[in-house]
């Protein structure tokens, strides 16, 4: 598995509790400031690390891939993957210069999507890859102070909970908090199924009414 991140750490912890040999290609030298780059605690980072190296899993640090020997279809032949030292400086002479996998990741991240959407021309600014830069309520620097960012769009983290966190303060700062209102929109229970009552998949009921 290629990669510093969340779902490279995941991945590596996943496959090695099924029993998989595992080894982990960082390109960091340090693994624990890799982790402390995507935004995790010095002190989570460091046992994080810890506990990877405890569960057997072989991190090679300072090191990416060069090159891949991929096998034909239906070729059982392991993939052979070249190591190389970070930005293509070559590894000492005891590191092996190239290991055999069945199954080989790459989770290196992304960049956000946005070449094609023409932000500069309606005043938004991005950052130097690609992100939409945000203020602290989500909103982008268009003039008119009426469009909002959130999600993978902004860059790092790229984790479904903070796109979803991002989301909600999005629409919050738009909108505002709603009324807790309890009888706003709940389920509703009426005579127009079989048995009496709807099961609430597609009714609401929004002050009292039945509302399709």
């Amino acid at each position: 598995i290629t990669g510093s991140g969340i779902i490279a750490v995941e991945f590596a912890k996943i496959f090695r509790n099924l029993g998989s040999d595992v080894t982990l290609i960082i390109r960091d030298k340090i693994p624990r400031n890799a982790l402390m780059k995507i935004g995790l605690d010095k002190d989570i980072a460091s046992t994080l690390v810890a506990d990877l190296v405890r569960s057997g899993i072989d991190i090679r640090k300072g090191t990416q891939v060069s090159y891949f020997d991929i096998p034909k279809a239906g070729d059982r032949t392991p993939i052979s993957i070249g190591l190389e030292g970070r930005d293509g400086a070559p590894l000492s002479g005891s590191v092996p210069q190239e290991i055999k996998v069945d199954a080989y990741l790459a989770a290196v991240g992304r960049k956000p999507n946005t070449d094609n959407l023409n932000l500069v021309r309606a005043g938004i600014e991005l950052d130097e890859f690609g992100g939409i830069m945000v203020d602290s309520s989500l909103a982008t620097s268009a003039k008119a102070r009426n469009v909002f960012a959130a999600g993978d769009v902004l860059g790092r983290p790229f984790l479904a909970s903070t796109g979803v966190a991002q989301g909600i303060a999005a629409i919050t700062a738009m909108f505002g908090t709603p009324e807790q209102d309890p009888s706003a929109a709940l389920p509703c229970f009426g005579d127009n199924d079989s048995d009496g009552g709807s099961d609430g998949e597609d009714e609401l009921c929004i002050d009292g009414n039945i509302s399709q």
